[in-house]
């Protein structure tokens, strides 16, 4: 029996490209993971952070502040105002890989986590310990992990995969509607 070459050829093309997308695909989703564990590490720092920092006091009236002790405090307030930044930064590199109501959810809960860390008498001078506050912030930060480990889970299965991928499709073509629309729009004026 001979061997056509055109089939050949096909069947090389085919496995080298069907090859070349699976190992696209493992690439990506590795990526991914390591976006997320950079995030999951800097948000356990945060929390770390926050939960002494709403620990301790800042003020009390009977004796008065030492120097050391002020500058700890400053020093831990800057720190959790740029592991606030740092994490919404980290969020944003692989928020949009997620389903779409998966992100509504995640953006809630790390707003409310943001609330958490650096709302109420933060940076009051008048701040006492706070209990409950660490606690709803360990809370909060469970909560947002969890989430976030279920959504990725959704995500990477090949439906969620196919669903993402259609979202994405869905969202660049009515852009591409909208701009097209607003350019004759303008030509047109």
């Amino acid at each position: 029996m001979p061997v056509d070459p055109v089939q050949v050829l096909l069947g090389g093309f085919l496995g080298f490209a069907g090859a070349g997308a699976l190992r696209w695909w493992q690439y990506r989703r590795d990526l991914w993971i390591s976006e997320i564990e950079r995030f999951t590490d800097a948000l356990n720092e945060a929390c770390d952070l926050s939960t002494e920092y709403w620990l301790c006091r800042k003020s009390d009236d009977k004796e008065i502040i030492d120097k050391d002790k002020a500058l700890e405090l400053l020093v831990q307030e800057a720190k959790l105002l740029g592991f606030q930044i740092r994490l919404d930064g980290l969020q944003a590199c692989f928020i949009d890989r997620l389903l779409r109501d998966d992100r509504k959810s995640i953006n809630s809960k790390m707003s409310d986590l943001s609330s958490a860390l650096t709302g109420g008498s933060f940076q009051s001078k008048e701040r006492d310990a706070d209990p409950d506050r660490a606690i709803l912030i360990q809370a909060t930060a469970a909560d947002l992990l969890i989430e976030m480990r279920q959504s990725v889970r959704r995500s990477l299965s090949i439906s969620g995969t196919l669903r993402a991928s259609a979202e994405k499709f869905s969202i660049r073509a009515y852009n591409m509607i909208v701009m097209r629309h607003h350019a004759k729009r303008k030509i047109e004026w």
